[in-house]
């Protein structure tokens, strides 16, 4: 039996007023797989992606996930669907760590000293499966752009997405991050592939100085402020 595509979109269309903004779009997403879309500024590249993230509503066609018609509402409705997106600009808390923002949203009840030591836990998993480590207690503004990207992917990741949709991915990257990026994605869709017998972790498929806190501890490894709004004094 043949597996369903991760994503479809059949005949999608959109209009801005007279801008014909994506005229029948269709394409097809298999599972475990990376795709480009690439095109000139003002093409309808970003408007496609953000009708499949529900920022934008399609005026005609239809989305399809693992086979099932979908429809998005809004980035909550995504999410629910397993998408998630890393935008060109990222949408984090600079004076809080990456654990607060990774959790934001997602703090899984009242109590939060047992949310956060479970998604201490689930951070911990997916930055070694996936080879996307990160200090969770350092400050947002305390790191370089290309680990505040590798944070977004992460709570992406967390919050359940199975199929991530990266927004100018490598515009504000170094060649190192943006060789690490590369890495990773192409870990994330070999893990994802049906037939996979993948291992179990990816944090060694590749040799890259940003991976290394030895080698980056200087640029981004400094221990976090101390914070004094109680709230916040989690424990580990």
């Amino acid at each position: 039996m043949t597996d369903k595509p991760a994503i479809e979109l059949v005949g999608i269309d959109k209009k801005f007023g007279a801008v014909h903004a994506n005229k029948d779009i269709n394409l097809t997403v298999a599972k475990g797989t990376i795709h480009g879309i690439i095109g000139e500024n003002g093409a309808g590249k970003s408007t496609l992606m953000s009708i499949i993230y529900g920022f934008y509503h399609a005026d005609s066609g239809e989305i399809r996930v693992n086979g099932n018609p979908v429809t998005i509402r809004d980035s909550q409705a995504a999410i629910a669907t397993g998408i998630g997106m890393v935008h060109q600009h990222f949408m984090l808390v600079d004076n809080f760590t990456v654990l607060e923002n990774i959790m934001l949203g997602a703090e899984g009840g009242m109590l939060l000293a047992k949310g956060v030591a479970s998604a201490r836990a689930e951070l911990k998993r997916l930055e070694t499966e996936y080879g996307l480590e990160v200090d969770p207690d350092t400050l947002i503004e305390e790191l370089p752009v290309g680990l505040q990207q590798r944070v977004e992917i992460l709570k992406a990741m967390y919050r359940g997405a199975e199929i991530l949709i990266l927004d100018e991915p490598t515009g504000v990257l170094t060649p190192a991050e943006a060789d690490h990026l590369s890495a990773s994605s192409r870990c994330c869709a070999i893990r994802a592939r049906p037939s996979s017998s993948s291992p179990t972790s990816c944090a060694r498929s590749w040799q890259s100085p940003i991976r290394s806190r030895s080698c980056a501890a200087a640029k981004w490894s400094r221990p976090a402020r101390r914070r004094r709004r109680r709230w916040r004094n989690w424990p580990s």
